[in-house]
């Protein structure tokens, strides 16, 4: 306010700017050091997040190659490795002889009205079994081919009657009823020589066999693997006479086949050095046509596995095929679900019904009909495979109870197909092709034929029909033993790496994500 203040005045106020310009400048120099120490701060922050962020993708670039790419290509070449057909190796020793329970279970239709049949104009039945044979199968005779590509083979089946796992009181000395078929294959040995003698079958049918029905009893055991001596045939035609061993007739259906090899040698792929070919039939008897289907035809080729093993790294789209020596033919079944089996996931394949369609529907299976029969327009239905070329006798094979067969023999027999029960169905583990359980399922029927031109009392008021004789259901699955033998090979650590590299991606991604989260923090 004074013009003229006072000279201690003017002395401070000159003291208080200075002190105040000072001031400002530490606070100038201060404010600079500030800023580059947060520049110095936020540059460190991005060094930060650059780091982690490089590390998390460094660890996604690496759980992503071994993780998809290095450790599964390790595990594909030990699955092809270990189940490649080896002399001494573990899968060559459980393939030889095949140490899992197999089971053959028979079920008989036994004729239930035999006294009456001719009257009553057809059959009634009554299922009976099962009757459990179990099955060790060793492959004998062999050799290999082409350095150890290739393996030649016969195989030896044992059958043991099982009463425990057989029905409740079933036994092999169980007396049944079926169709009378020694009686039925000596009449027509006796039509085809004397064909052109009239009334000569009749008079041997009626006047010297005059006991013999359309059906006859037969125990379990003679019908399978006994024989049941019907040499009384030929003895009733040939009095007083020795009738030589050659001469005799001994039936059975599994007659001989008993420790047995069943003279059928197999040249199949090992694996070794193409997996997708394991187990694969090359030739059959040296050939790779079958000979009892029409000449050149897919029908005739010899396609599959035996049906025990299968090559690796199955898709829900393959299409399997095996051949059965059963049927004198290979079958294709496809993928049908998901099936769990001692705590394995497999794929479940199953017959399509097209596989046994009729061939007039079918025109792929009208090769599995003879040019004769095409040309009578004789061919079988579906569900039916006529198998008479291959087995030297009128048999007939065929889905149990005729599943998705036609409806005329289930009409004509009275037998009801239940999917679940006559289905043909296997479980296979998709990573190494292991069968993980199978049931193999097969009617066999005998084509009954009136002989043309005759009147056989035993046949009377009978319709030409396909006759069940029995089915079929032979079962194999893995046990325990074998289920922990995979899971610890291959299943667990496979699933130990599956889920190891989806951690670690996760790992590796949580530190790309931050990263950005410190970049987007110091920034």
């Amino acid at each position: 306010k004074d013009a003229n203040p006072p000279k201690s005045s003017r002395i401070y106020a000159l003291i208080a700017g200075r002190r105040i310009t000072k001031s400002v400048r530490e606070l100038d120099h201060w404010g600079k050091v500030n800023t580059r120490t947060n520049r110095l701060k936020m540059n460190n922050g991005l060094k930060i997040a650059i780091l982690v962020s490089a590390l998390g993708a460094l660890v996604v670039i690496v759980a992503s190659v071994l993780g998809f790419r290095v450790l599964p290509d390790v595990i594909k070449s030990r699955i092809e490795d270990e189940i490649a057909l080896r002399p001494l190796s573990s899968t060559w020793d459980s393939w030889s002889d095949i140490d899992r329970p197999l089971y053959m279970n028979v079920y008989i239709l036994n004729v239930t009205n035999p006294n009456t049949i001719n009257t009553d104009g057809a059959p009634t039945y009554a299922q009976v079994g099962p009757y459990a044979f179990r099955q060790r199968r060793r492959k004998i005779n062999l050799s290999q081919a082409d350095g150890e590509r290739l393996v030649t083979y016969e195989q030896k089946t044992y059958y043991f009657f099982d009463p425990e796992v057989s029905g409740s009181n079933l036994r092999e000395t169980d007396e049944i009823n079926i169709l009378n078929l020694p009686f039925y294959g000596f009449i027509g040995a006796m039509y085809r020589e004397t064909i052109g003698i009239p009334g000569f079958v009749d008079h041997i049918a009626n006047n010297i066999l005059p006991n013999e029905k359309l059906t006859r009893p037969i125990t379990v055991g003679q019908l399978m693997f006994d024989g049941l001596n019907a040499t009384y045939l030929i003895e009733a035609i040939r009095p007083n006479q020795t009738i030589p061993p050659a001469d005799q007739i001994i039936f059975g259906l599994y007659l001989g086949t008993n420790g047995t090899s069943d003279n059928i040698a197999y040249k199949i792929h090992t694996g070794v050095g193409d997996s997708s070919v394991f187990g694969t039939i090359v030739t059959v008897n040296g050939s790779t046509d079958l000979g009892f289907w029409n000449p050149l035809s897919e029908c005739d080729a010899v396609k599959g596995t035996d049906g025990s093993i299968f090559p690796p790294f199955v898709t829900k789209g393959r299409t399997v095929e095996i051949y059965s020596s059963d049927i004198c033919r290979s079958l294709y079944l496809r993928y049908d679900k998901e099936e769990e089996v001692k705590g394995i996931k497999g794929y479940r394949f199953t017959v399509p019904k097209e596989a046994l369609e009729d061939p007039r529907t079918n025109k792929d299976n009208m090769c599995y009909c003879s040019p004769q029969d095409q040309a009578l327009n004789a061919c079988l239905g579906a569900g039916t495979i006529d198998v008479s070329a291959c087995k030297g006798s009128p048999f007939v094979m065929s889905t149990p109870f005729f599943l998705d067969g036609d409806e005329k023999y289930s009409a004509k027999t009275g037998l009801r197909p239940a999917r679940d029960l006559h289905e043909t169905a296997l479980v296979i583990e998709p990573n190494s092709g292991a069968l993980l359980k199978a049931n193999k399922r097969i009617q066999l029927n005998f084509n009954f034929k009136q002989f043309p031109n005759t009147s056989i009392n035993a046949f009377r008021n009978i319709e030409n029909m396909i006759f069940p004789i029995l089915w079929i259901d032979e079962s194999m699955e893995f046990t325990d033993d074998n289920a922990e033998d995979l899971k610890d090979e291959l299943l667990n650590p496979k699933k130990a790496i599956e889920t190891w590299r989806w951690v670690v991606l996760g790992v590796g991604i949580g530190l790309i994500l931050g990263g950005m989260g410190i970049y987007v923090w110091k920034g």
